[in-house]
């Protein structure tokens, strides 16, 4: 096998710049030393030689032309199915999960293998499309973090960054009342943010069953406790004692109320991260192998062990 590259849209690289580094730091390790990280509008754009291995990530690119000899890899981010009880979804749930069905559906037949972030979902993508399937963990390395600081010296409460649907500025507006002090939810980069802050809140654009996983690692490496809506797997991704959790319609109590105990604040500060740092971050570097692997046999690609077995090597 040629080349190896990870070429991501910059609009997606926007919401996951940090789990893209740690993909990426993955790929240098263990697949290719010299892997390329290309931020791009079209993958057509790229400059990917013939030959190479192509792993990537965006939902809003076009169909792209495939290059001699490459292989495509896709790793999707979005639900694109309706997972655990239809009742727990509203309508424009349904809406979202059909319009990013659709939008990975109408490109995959440019693609070798598919990735996919949601193991749930992951199973049943497994059954029903023709194309190999693979889960991969998201994670995301505390070193890419900014510099922590103590959790009473953090500027903001509340991190909340994304789209206000009504759903959400419910949840927004009631903290507001409450007193605390939220971060912008636009035009910031989640990690930058969740580090200044005191707790993360992660609650769905709309009624539905996924689980965001990006948000929630990427505040637990940051050592900022999660105050979460109960979720769809999320006690299959992480302990419970580990976290808040809520229904929606006490969310915003939760959340003040869990602001209000600095005890419980910096316990679960330093538990998530230690659970995060020595538990979870070596597992998905593990799994990471692992996948790399099996992709090997599914393309019929040699893999040169470039580099180390840990992030120490860096």
């Amino acid at each position: 096998m040629g080349k190896t590259y990870l070429v991501v849209h910059n609009v997606s690289f926007g919401y996951v710049r940090n789990v893209v580094r740690f993909i990426h730091r993955v790929l240098r390790n263990i697949v290719d030393a010299d892997a390329e990280l290309l931020i791009v509008d079209e993958i057509d754009a790229a400059g990917h030689e013939e030959g190479a291995l192509v792993f990537v990530i965006g939902e809003n690119f076009a169909r792209h032309i495939r290059r001699p000899g490459c292989r495509y890899v896709y790793l999707n981010f979005s639900v694109v199915l309706a997972l655990g009880n239809p009742l727990n979804i509203s309508r424009p749930g349904w809406s979202a999960i059909r319009r990013k069905n659709s939008m990975l559906m109408e490109k995959l037949d440019l693609y070798d293998v598919l990735l996919d972030y949601y193991l749930p979902q992951t199973c049943v993508l497994q059954k029903r499309l023709r194309l190999p399937v693979l889960h991969f963990p998201v994670a995301v390395d505390p070193a890419d973090i900014p510099a922590k600081t103590q959790l009473d010296l953090r500027r903001y409460d509340v991190c909340f960054v994304g789209g206000l649907t009504e759903r959400r500025r419910e949840i927004v507006t009631a903290l507001s009342a409450g007193g605390l002090r939220l971060s912008p939810h636009q035009g910031v980069v989640f990690e930058d943010v969740v580090a200044q802050s005191r707790c993360c809140l992660n609650i769905h654009s709309h009624k539905c069953n996924h689980l965001e996983t990006p948000r929630i690692v990427g505040a637990m490496a940051a050592a900022t406790p999660v105050a979460s809506e109960r979720s769809y797997g999320l006690q299959d991704l992480i302990d419970q004692d580990l976290l808040v959790t809520s229904s929606i319609s006490s969310l915003a109590w939760a959340t003040i109320e869990l602001c209000d105990d600095r005890t419980r604040l910096k316990a679960l500060s330093e538990s998530s991260f230690v659970w995060y740092r020595d538990i979870y971050l070596p597992k998905c570097y593990s799994h990471w192998i692992s996948l790399v692997f099996q992709l090997s046999k599914l393309l019929k690609m040699s893999i040169h062990e470039s580099v180390g077995s840990d992030f120490s090597d860096r």
